[in-house]
This record gives C-alpha cells, structure tokens and sequence, in this order.
C-alpha cells in the first residue's frame, strides 16, 4: 500500500513539475509573442533636444513625406509597411532608443522611417496602413489621401482658358420646342473627364472626344426583367471615375405600367457598363379615392419611394438627389403635373405634392434627409419631412468634399425674398446667412496694381442669388472650399464665412459688372476673358483646373465646355 502511494506522490509530483515547466514555456512564447508585435506610436513624444514627433497624422496630400514611428522590425525578412496595399518606399530609416524593454531588460529601439504618399496608395478616406512583421500583421489608424493643386488663394495671372469642345444634340429642335436646355446635369471626375446628360441622352467627355453612353430607347436587362429608358431625370459619375449614378423613367411589360409610371435609380460600372438597380419606385397615375401615406423619408435607398433629379456626388462616394416622388392624393392629379411628361420642371415651379427634399446616400445606401423644402413657398405642408428648412431646395451646390452646401433661404418673414446661405453639412451649422437682399459689404483683397483693371478700395458690394434655371449654375466649390462666383464678367474667390473676396480669374474691375470692355475674349489670357452672365460652373479637378460652359440654351450652336487652367 506504501509502495502504491509513493508512487502516486511521484507521478503526482512529477505532473506538477511538468505543469509548471509548460506554463513556465507558454509564458515564455507569450512575452516573446507580444515582444515581436509591431505597433506604431501615435501620441506625442520627444525626439531630442528642441524636436517632438507631434503624433500620428491622419490626412496627406499625395507628394507629402509621412513619418512614422515605433517598433517596425524592418531588419527582419518579409517587414514591410502597407498603404492602401502598397509597399511604401522606405526614403530615410533611424533609431531612436526610447525606453527599457521589460522582457528584455534592454532599452527599446523604435524606428523612424519617411516615404513618400503616392497616388497608388488610394485617394480619399479611409486609406488602410498595415504593419507586417515576425509573421504579424498589424492595422494601424486609417489615413486620408487628396490630390490637389492648391490655391494660390490669390490672382493667378497665369490662368488660361482652353475650348474644351462643343456639343450640340441630334434632336435640339426638340429641345428648343419643350424650352428645356441641352443639358442639365453635368459632373466632373478627379481626372476632368465631363459627364453630362439630358432628357434623352447620357455622353460623357474623355479623352478629347465625346461618347454616348445612354439613350432613350436603350434597353437593360436584370434579374430577368427587361425595361427600356423613357426620359432620363438626371446623372452624376462618382468622383473616381468608376461608376454612373442615373435616374430615368423606364417602360416594362407589367399590368401596373397601366396605372403607375415607373422610376429607377441606376448604378453603371462603367468599365463594364453593368447596370444595377439600387431604387425601384412606382408613381400612381390620375386621382385617387385615398390619400397615400407619405414617408418613411430616410432609411434604406432600396426601402424608399424615389424619384431623383438634381444627381451629385462628392469625392467620398455620396449620392446626393432631390427626391421629387409625389404621393397619390385625391385632391392632385398627377397628370397635370411633370410626370405626364417626363421633362421635369424647366423653372422653379413644382408639384406642390411632390416631397422635394435634398438627400443624402451614403456608400452603404442610407439616405438621409439634410434639406426640406419650406412650408410657406408652397403653402401648407402636407409632409413632415426631416431636415433644414430652404425656400428652394430646386438649387443647391456642394462642395467637393461634401461637407459645405450651398442653398436658398429667405431673408424675411414672408419668403417673398430669399438668397443663398452656407450650410455645414458635417456639423448641422449654418455657416453664414444673408441679412440682407441687397448687397453687402465684403472685405475685397486687391492684388491688381494697374489703374484701369485693379479695385484699389479695401470693400466691396457683392450679392449673390440663385438662378433663373433649375440644373446648373453661376457656382461652385473648389477642392479647398473656396466658392468660386461668375459674377459679372470675372470670377470671384468668396469666403462665405469671413465675407471676403478676391478676383480669381478676369480682373478686379470686371467684379459684379457687364461692363468691362477690355474683357472681350472668350478663349485666351483669363484677364482677356468675358465670363459673362451665361457661365455655368461645373466643378474643378485634381489639378486645380476648373470647368465651365458658357449658354447650354443655345439652340443653333450647343453647349462649349471651357478649361480654366493655369500655364506656369
């Protein structure tokens, strides 16, 4: 019996020991594990005497140096550092020691390495830097990456302008007898390429050539169903240049085509022209006996009634619409109004049935409401819709980064008068509201010595006021915020915020006036340049150029596309 027991206090002891001498290993393999982790630092630290690494920073500009800091283990095999899911090109490499290792009891070395930020790495938000070591991969904060030509938030007297091209459609005529202009929507990608579309066509320019992408007539095909474009609403390409947003009313062989007509919100992959569906909204024909329930106002794109017109995009992959979707009621007749014919207002007039909010889709195909229309321009409201309150929701320009909105607010109590207002979309603030009709007074930078040309006094009058047309118009934002106005026969940079302005192309003098003879050109030196009252803005590029057409009403001789550059 002893012997028994002695050999179970052995086996027992023996199991101990091996128990302690495994966890002892584990131990070990865990702190080895956690010593060869990469990491990076991101807060504040000091780099020797006068010098500290302010932190982790989270935007660049393609061409910065970034810096990055931590235990990187760049000396061992298969190291690398990722962003965007490119190896970085590692230009300067150190050694800071820092603090004792506890593992090691030897002083930790962090690594400091500079590269530069490249195109390749991705543009936008949301850029992934990945550290990849000791068999490890580690993600590090995102980043975000633009490429802009920068402002030189002055007169550029180098700026130039270039005819683009000029279109004119096969049917103007057509254009001409509905008294709808030859295009409407139009939108510019990073790279400059314009698309644009009407009511019966969608083209794009690219390349110095101009394709048509769609048609009216044009028949797709998806998850088994055929429809074919009845008259196109509107259309905007991402910022990216990948994919086509377009709203059009279509026909399909369904026994409701009878007593609705049909809408589509479409996506277009435009490297293979694939069509997806992302809205699908049938609008009642004629009087109803009950009133439709509005609503719901937000929530999923596919969920929603919508009937899009006024498509913009920013460079973050938002989708912005005016959703003109008018519920069935029996005190409307929706064949009276627009739908009848599929053109769309050609004023400010609408449905006073319609919702005619401003919307927001974010990339995951949420919509928001962020602008309703105010109650008092069409009388009652019949909606409780979400969102601030316009006067006109029918104009409305948006900065590239989709951040800033520019709208139209009244500046009385009865409406009877309204301007255009700042919105921080980011935020819910309104940055700047007019307080007057009239002209104010904005600090004016002067940058112009000459006599005839330069405004040498230090304030301006400037107003600014929506159009007399729905789809385009006299602004809009470049890639740093500035709204840049065709107002009189030259630009103006203005700073909403700060009621400030400063000539951005033409000449000081040509500021809010028709009246500057020496402004007589429509191609050459900008300073040469009659921008003129018919200049409509599209938007700029990465490069800093911006687009604009002059009429896009002009029957006989098209719409010109026009390139403001400059030629340093």
């Amino acid at each position: 019996m002893l012997a028994i027991h002695h050999f179970f206090n052995r086996a027992a002891l023996l199991s101990l020991l091996l128990v302690v001498l495994f966890s002892c290993r584990k131990t070990d393999n865990y702190a080895q594990e956690i010593n060869d982790t990469p990491y990076l630092i991101t807060g504040e630290i000091p780099l020797g005497p006068n010098k500290t690494y302010s932190g982790f920073r989270s935007s660049y500009l393609v061409g910065d140096t970034a810096m990055l800091i931590g235990r990187l283990f760049l000396e061992r095999p298969g190291s690398r550092i990722l962003v965007g899911g490119q190896p970085v090109k590692i230009e300067d490499q150190s050694k800071l020691s820092y603090i004792r290792n506890e593992y090691t009891k030897q002083a930790e070395s962090l690594d400091i390495i500079r590269f530069v930020i490249t195109q390749e790495m991705g543009l936008g938000d949301h850029i992934p830097i990945s550290l990849v070591a000791n068999g490890q991969t580690i993600q590090a904060p995102e980043i975000s990456i633009r490429k802009f030509a920068g402002s030189m938030h002055r007169t550029d007297t180098t700026l130039y302008v270039d005819l683009l091209t000029n279109w004119k459609p096969a049917n103007s005529s057509l254009y001409q007898q509905k008294n709808r202009p030859l295009i409407n929507n139009v939108n510019l990608t990073s790279e400059g390429d314009i698309y644009f579309s009407n009511n019966t066509e969608i083209d794009v320019y690219k390349g110095g050539k101009i394709t048509q992408l769609i048609n009216v007539n044009d028949q797709f095909q998806e998850n088994g169903t055929t429809f074919a474009i009845k008259m196109i609403q509107g259309s905007a390409v991402a910022y990216d240049g990948n994919t086509l947003t377009f709203s059009a009313e279509v026909t399909e062989t369904i026994p409701e085509a009878a007593t609705s007509y049909i809408y589509r919100l479409c996506k277009m992959e435009l490297a293979t022209q694939k069509i997806t569906t992302i809205n699908r909204t049938l609008v009642t024909k004629g009087r109803v006996t009950v009133n439709e329930v509005a609503g719901p106002f937000e929530g999923a794109i596919g969920t929603l009634k919508v009937v899009a017109t006024q498509l913009k995009t920013d460079m973050n992959g938002a989708l912005y619409f005016v959703n003109n979707y008018a519920p069935a009621r029996t005190d409307w007749v929706n064949e009276i109004d627009w739908y009848s014919n599929g053109w769309g207002p050609s004023f400010y007039y609408i449905s006073p049935t319609v919702y005619a909010n401003i919307c927001r889709v974010d990339a995951g195909g949420s919509v928001k409401s962020i602008f309703k229309l105010e109650e008092f321009f069409m009388g009652p409201s019949y909606y409780n819709i979400p969102g601030r309150p316009l006067e006109l929701t029918t104009d409305y320009v948006l900065s590239p980064d989709g951040k800033t909105a520019f709208g139209t607010c009244a500046v009385n109590s009865m409406g009877s008068i309204f301007k255009q207002a700042a919105y921080d979309l980011e935020h819910d603030e309104i940055l700047m509201m007019p307080k007057s009709f009239y002209f104010e007074p904005y600090r004016f930078f002067s940058y112009d010595t000459a006599a005839v040309t330069g405004y040498h006094k230090s304030e301006m009058s400037f107003g600014y006021s929506l159009n007399d047309e729905v789809y385009l118009n006299h602004y809009c934002f470049t890639t740093e915020g500035e709204l840049l106005a065709a107002d009189g026969v030259s630009i103006a940079a203005v700073d909403l915020v700060n009621k400030s302005l400063y000539c951005y192309a033409g000449t000081e003098m040509g500021i809010g006036t028709t009246n500057a003879p020496w402004q007589d050109q429509k191609t050459g030196p900008a300073k040469k340049i009659n921008f003129g009252t018919e200049t409509m803005m599209i938007g700029q590029d990465k490069y800093g150029n911006v687009i604009y057409t002059g009429s896009r009403s002009n029957y006989n001789q098209g719409v010109t596309f026009y390139k403001l550059h400059s030629r340093k």
